[in-house]
């Protein structure tokens, strides 16, 4: 049975738990495991992205955001992620599919300092629930937002106009009027 992991119950304590317990997993470069670097950048914490941005890598990471109804009431939390191609230093689409920038000749460019939930994840096991959320709450400090304004100084990251007032009928209007 599903049990809701909601950010007035998981306490800092127990969120930094659950990410120091989480278990890396050797990665065989295995064909299903690239796969799941050709679908979606990895995701992970305000300090592993802050690792990854002093190794030289911050043009090669975006903007995205997380929703779910379990944590933050629901709301977006936004957080740094490796970048699909094409969209470094931007914001990621509405719908971030893609292959992750740090995915060269099949290998991860990053691998030694990976985000945890890609280090965490492979072909047979995708990362637990509790842990993104985890992850995900680092973000939502002030902490986690300070690191995002320092990366858009130092990428000269312009705002890009967000999919807020996103509508798919707004979508399907357009595409039969115009």
């Amino acid at each position: 049975m599903y049990q809701s992991v909601t950010q007035e119950i998981m306490t800092v304590k127990e969120r930094n738990d659950i990410i120091k317990s989480a278990k890396k997993v050797e990665c065989t470069s295995c064909i299903k495991g690239i796969r799941m670097c050709t679908t979606r950048p990895c995701w992970g914490t305000v300090k592993d992205f802050r690792r990854i941005i002093d190794a030289g890598f911050a043009t090669s990471l975006m903007i995205d955001y997380y929703a779910h109804r379990d944590i933050n009431n629901g709301d977006r939390i936004y957080f740094l992620s490796g970048a699909s191609r094409g969209n470094q230093c931007s914001k990621a689409d509405w719908n971030p599919k893609g292959t992750c920038s740090f995915l060269i000749k099949e290998k991860c460019a990053i691998h030694d300092i990976k985000p945890i939930v890609g280090a965490v994840a492979c072909c047979e096991k995708e990362p637990d629930l509790k842990l993104i959320h985890a992850c995900m709450l680092t973000w939502n400090t002030r902490t986690g937002k300070k690191l995002i304004n320092d990366w858009k100084k130092m990428v000269n990251y312009v705002d890009a106009e967000d999919d807020e007032g996103f509508d798919i009928g707004d979508l399907i209007s357009l595409l039969f009027m115009g």
